[in-house]
């Protein structure tokens, strides 16, 4: 996983200042470029969508984000000097804050998005909808989902962005690979320890099938499964990173929850397959599951990509240096 830019949607919440307090400490340890960008949802104008050259504008850098003015009750801020050199801003002009964010991204070569989530569930998320989903779903880098409570805020110090404990949720599919080499580039450079957890989804078949559940050998299923843990668990702890692995049945977000209760990480790892339409309304997602109620950042990335989704994202979007 090579971090060299970083994207940081904005709307001046909190949220987002907690999300661009992830993306400096990360930055701090790659010597990434962080972009922080604002998306104006709107149609284009023609003279909008002429090129215009990036340059880099720290001093005109969001006055929400680092300002003179004393923050009122409640409100975070990130000193100016905490804000790395090479942090540019732009505004982007795009019918949806997602596909803009996402266009960027893609135009950009960004590989990381750092985004705030606002954590709405039930009407609130089905009538607003949720950037920060959709960005997970079809994003073509991984996302820190970055929730309203992520890190210490320290008065004299401001947001303190920790990060010891990694809990990485693995389904044990090719794709296992790239979520722990995920997790292991983020625990080397925070020098953090790792969790791997696999959830064994129990199957209770109806009696008309004429199969049993108990057919299934779930404890046999659970041995293999935490073998197979351990033996990529000792590949982290080679690299020098102190790892340890568990396997529990039950429903695979719920399980992940239940753990993070119990551990209380400092931020989870797991893969999403990125469904859309009727498909993930049938299946669920639970990445986006974690990521509503998860009380830590939780890091994702499309264990599957479709050519067609992507090319979907490519809409025009305008770029225009700092913010009018």
């Amino acid at each position: 996983m090579t971090i060299r830019e970083i994207l940081v949607p904005t709307d001046g919440s909190n949220t987002a200042v907690r999300a661009l307090g992830y993306a400096i400490a990360l930055a701090d340890r790659t010597d990434a470029r962080i972009h922080i960008v604002n998306v104006e949802e709107r149609e284009p104008q023609l003279s909008e969508v002429i090129a215009i050259e990036e340059s880099d504008i720290l001093a005109d850098l969001h006055a929400d984000l680092s300002s003179d003015e004393p923050p009122v009750d409640g409100e975070l801020r990130i000193e100016a000097e905490h804000i790395p050199d090479r942090t540019v801003q732009r505004t982007v002009v795009c019918p949806s804050a997602a596909r803009g964010i996402l266009t960027y991204a893609d135009e950009h070569d960004i590989d990381v998005v750092v985004i705030g989530t606002h954590g709405r569930s039930g009407i609130q998320r089905v009538m607003m909808g949720s950037v920060a989903e959709e960005v997970v779903r079809k994003a073509p880098c991984p996302v820190l989902s970055v929730c309203p409570n992520a890190g210490e805020v320290d008065p004299a110090a401001g947001l303190q962005p920790h990060l010891h404990r990694i809990l990485a949720a693995v389904d044990l599919s090719p794709a296992t690979d790239l979520v722990l080499d995920q997790s292991a580039r983020i625990a080397e450079l925070f020098d953090a320890d790792v969790e791997l957890i696999h959830i064994v989804e129990r199957v209770t078949l109806p009696p008309a099938y004429g199969v049993g559940a108990s057919s299934l050998n779930n404890e046999a299923i659970e041995e293999r499964a935490a073998r197979d843990l351990e033996k990529r668990a000792g590949r982290l702890g080679e690299r020098g990173i102190d790892t340890s692995a568990h396997v529990v049945s039950g429903h695979a977000s719920s399980s992940i929850l239940a753990r993070i209760d119990e551990t209380d990480p400092d931020l989870v790892v797991l893969g999403t397959h990125g469904f859309t339409g009727v498909k993930r309304v049938i299946l669920g997602s639970v990445a986006e599951q974690v990521i509503r109620r998860a009380p830590c950042p939780v890091l994702t990335t499309r264990t599957s990509h479709r050519e067609d989704e992507k090319a979907s994202g490519k809409e025009r979007v305008a770029s225009k240096s700092g913010g009018d």
